[in-house]
């Protein structure tokens, strides 16, 4: 019997372009096991910090132009949600809870002071999420169907954390039908990962294990290039009030460097 998972789709209707939108598409359109994928597609101005956002009409015309139209002949069942509130992570988040949401699938868009960061509400978002959230930027036309997940093996203080991600990743792979890579970092030779537990945790040949020496960040972006991976599993803890001002350095300085889309859990 076929299962059918929920994933809500961020759309701002005061954008050109719609990130979100274009990754779901992606995905649903790729061969896919037993579990089919129903897109829940949620309009709301996807708010920037340092930039005001301009008054919108998200009128039917728009609504067929830019949704509709985009996804006929996709025979992706989807449905359309509009939210309004004072704050958008609260209308995404509540929508999640709301439609028992598997994924989300939110915009990344450039500030105008030309950096790639996430801002505060971004990070708010990622943090209060009780489902995996991707942050989409990466165009279409781009796309490899490669999946990077990120693991820190040989630290027992991680074993749960690369449990989640890995459960994560084989998902993507059974649901979309990506293909999985594995990348494990180490300091030096003292800790050198377990290729063959990392093949028996993942699932994956040997040949998409990659286990490189350096810094965490810097061995992430370099693999990530090298195969040229469309979305990076990253891990993140849920935290509120004032523990969720606090940001991952490393996680910081992935996004910084990587045109890529990022998968949050």
């Amino acid at each position: 019997m076929e299962q059918q998972i929920n994933v809500l789709v961020v759309i701002d209707p005061s954008q050109q372009t719609h990130p979100a939108l274009e990754r779901a598409l992606l995905l649903a359109k790729r061969p896919a096991s037993d579990t089919s994928a129903k897109m829940v597609f949620v309009v709301t101005p996807f708010k920037h910090t340092l930039q005001q956002t301009p008054a919108v009409l998200c009128t039917s015309e728009w609504l067929k132009e830019n949704l509709h139209d985009q996804m006929a002949g996709s025979h992706v069942e989807y449905s359309v949600v509009l939210g309004w509130g004072s704050s958008s992570n609260d209308i995404i988040i509540e929508a999640g809870k709301e439609l028992n949401v598997s994924l989300t699938i939110a915009p990344y868009y450039e500030e105008q002071s030309g950096g790639r960061f996430l801002s505060d509400e971004r990070w708010k978002l990622l943090r209060e999420s009780t489902n995996p959230v991707l942050i989409a930027s990466r165009p279409a036309e781009n796309h490899t169907g490669k999946i990077l997940c990120t693991l820190k093996s040989q630290d027992p203080e991680n074993s749960e954390r690369d449990s989640r991600m890995l459960a994560t990743t084989a998902r993507f792979t059974e649901t979309f039908g990506m293909e999985a890579h594995i990348v494990n970092s180490y300091d030096d030779s003292m800790e050198y990962p377990d290729r063959a537990k990392i093949a028996a945790l993942a699932n994956v040949p040997n040949e998409r294990i990659h286990v490189k020496q350096g810094e965490p960040e810097d061995v992430i972006c370099d693999t990530a290039n090298d195969i040229d991976a469309d979305i990076i599993v990253i891990a993140s803890q849920q935290r509120k009030g004032l523990r969720g001002a606090l940001r991952g350095n490393t996680i910081e300085k992935i996004i910084g460097r990587l045109d890529r889309d990022i998968l949050m859990i």
